[in-house]
């Protein structure tokens, strides 16, 4: 059975968002061969940093509560879960690395 790692926190800011979010980019770059993947996204008012695993050993979950502790947990509306995770599937088969950026008015569109 496959372990799934998810954590989604919310942030005072934009820019706090962005720290915590370039973070776990650096976790994502050093660890290539881990299924992780961080997204970053205004939800409402709420600045949301989201991220995503699959059998991730223990020492590298620890590692990503340490990067997110000054945030506040935060409930992603089901239809974003969704829509998410079938990015981060769709992104693992583009390679180990990808990143893509979005405006206001880009990225995902929930029906």
């Amino acid at each position: 059975m496959v372990a799934i790692y998810e954590h989604t926190s919310s942030y005072s800011s934009a820019e706090a968002a962005l720290e915590v979010f370039l973070g776990i980019q650096e976790l994502v770059l050093t660890n290539a061969d881990d299924e992780l993947g961080v997204y970053r996204a205004q939800i409402g008012d709420a600045w949301v940093v989201v991220t995503l695993g699959l059998d991730l050993p223990r020492p590298l979950r620890r590692r990503l509560s340490r990067i997110c502790r000054g945030g506040q947990p935060f409930e992603l509306p089901e239809n974003l879960r969704q829509a998410l995770w079938e990015r981060h599937v769709q992104g693992r088969v583009r390679g180990p690395y990808w990143e893509s950026h979005y405006g206001p008015d880009g990225g995902i569109r929930l029906e």
